[in-house]
């Protein structure tokens, strides 16, 4: 099918080109003959009338035009020059007062980033200035704190000392009080001679440290004496006050508020002499206060030094229900 196409397509050029040289062989013994010039194509193409008028004309011949001179508008033509000038002009004016316009827009917006910029730098001067001056005054808070860390923990040994030397000159008292309650007793009624030559505070130390029958008698005693009518109300009421330990419970108190500014370890030094009932009474002291945390050191601590008597101290708080073993 294609071969039959293809020379179908050969066929149909070949009569193409045919046709072409015969059309221009045709033209060419035409042109030869004559049979194209002008005027025989012209009969070919004109009718009669218009033949006619175009003889008329060639007869006629043809007249030389008026050398007139086409007229000049040179004001029109200027002012029209002057009009596009004017109109360029102003175009052009308007479009440079729009260049110098943004412009000036782009200077002031330039200015006003400067500024900012300016404005900028200066914060961040300032906030570092404030950020060292900060740090210093943290600096110096933190050593402030350290120097009053240091000077609570100092103050709360000085008063632990002062409290021991206390506590020990009142055990010597105790001491003393103790034998001369002895004599007293020894003496009888007799002794109620010295005593009335006492106060009433003292009359009350040493009934505290006698036997409670012997104690009994001087009160009758005193209560007898026609001399001193009022001194045995006087001595109850010190008995009453009177601390036979030489520790109350608001002593026992004040120690847990100073020893909770210390550290463990040095408490642990201070209760080294005491006993685990006092230790608890302590702990007990503390978690009134709510120093849970120190009793918590303080425990930990104990348990490090002596885990026998820190179990004790815990059994201890277990059956006063100030805490329970761990």
């Amino acid at each position: 099918m294609n071969v039959f196409i293809r020379w179908a397509a050969y066929a149909a050029a070949l009569m193409f080109l045919a046709m072409l040289v015969g059309g221009l062989t045709f033209a060419f013994l035409l042109k030869k003959a004559g049979v194209t010039a002008p005027d025989r194509l012209r009969d070919l193409v004109l009718t009669n009338e218009e033949k006619t008028f175009l003889g008329t004309l060639q007869e006629r011949g043809a007249k030389p035009a008026a050398n007139v001179e086409p007229k000049r508008m040179p004001e029109a033509e200027e002012t029209l020059e002057r009009l596009a000038d004017m109109v360029n002009a102003d175009r052009a004016g308007q479009v440079v007062e729009q260049l110098r316009l943004q412009r000036a827009a782009l200077d002031q917006e330039r200015t006003h980033l400067d500024r900012q910029w300016a404005d900028l730098q200066l914060a961040r001067a300032d906030l570092a200035r404030l950020r060292q001056q900060l740090g210093t005054q943290e600096e110096r808070m933190a050593e402030q704190r350290r120097q009053a860390d240091t000077d609570k923990a100092k103050w709360a040994e000085t008063q632990a000392d002062n409290v021991r030397k206390v506590q020990t000159f009142d055990e010597t008292e105790k001491a003393r009080y103790k034998d001369q309650a002895k004599l007293f007793e020894i003496m009888k009624d007799g002794a109620w001679q010295s005593l009335r030559q006492m106060d009433a505070r003292e009359i009350a130390r040493y009934l505290t440290l006698m036997d409670p029958k012997k104690a009994a008698r001087m009160l009758t005693l005193a209560q007898q004496d026609p001399e001193l009518p009022t001194i045995a109300q006087a001595i109850h009421q010190e008995m009453l006050r009177v601390d036979v330990d030489g520790r109350s419970g608001s002593q026992t108190d004040w120690l847990a508020g100073l020893y909770g500014m210390m550290p463990a370890e040095r408490v642990l030094g201070y209760m080294d002499g005491s006993s685990s009932e006092e230790f608890a009474d302590l702990l007990v002291a503390m978690g009134r206060q709510g120093q849970d945390k120190k009793r918590a050191e303080l425990l930990t601590a104990l348990r490090t030094k002596d885990d026998r008597r820190e179990l004790e101290v815990q059994r201890i708080l277990a059956q006063r229900g100030g805490g329970k073993p761990q």
